[in-house]
């Protein structure tokens, strides 16, 4: 899990907890603990980094919920592809203008996989 926010990391950790889901992740990386945040590729090299990849291309792929500008933190290093999850309305104030398209827009988690397989083989 990679996420852009401002707040520290326990507190993240902690709701994830509460919550039960924390160790469905095998890794979590908060943009509050990095010098940049989604999209500038470090962000996503800590996240893979995280997992214990240190060469992102040409086989890893990201998978970002909510935005484009997620998706082209991904794409712009080289990375099999990006997708999205229209799962939220990002106020404007918030959006970064970045000019991508994502390789596909899953509605559904469990059609993930079929994507990730499509851009593995």
């Amino acid at each position: 899990m990679l996420s852009s926010t401002s707040v520290p990391a326990a507190w993240h950790e902690d709701v994830l907890r509460r919550d039960g889901v924390l160790e469905l992740f095998d890794a979590r990386v908060w943009s509050s603990d990095l010098e940049y945040t989604k999209p500038h590729r470090t962000a996503f090299l800590a996240a893979m980094a995280a997992v214990g990849v240190e060469d992102p291309a040409p086989t890893a792929c990201t998978w970002a919920t909510g935005s484009t500008d997620d998706v082209s933190g991904g794409q712009g290093g080289g990375d099999a592809g990006g997708a999205t999850s229209p799962t939220s309305e990002i106020p404007a104030y918030q959006q970064v203008p970045v000019d991508v398209e994502p390789d596909a827009v899953v509605h559904r988690l469990s059609e993930l996989p079929a994507v990730l397989e499509a851009w593995l083989a």
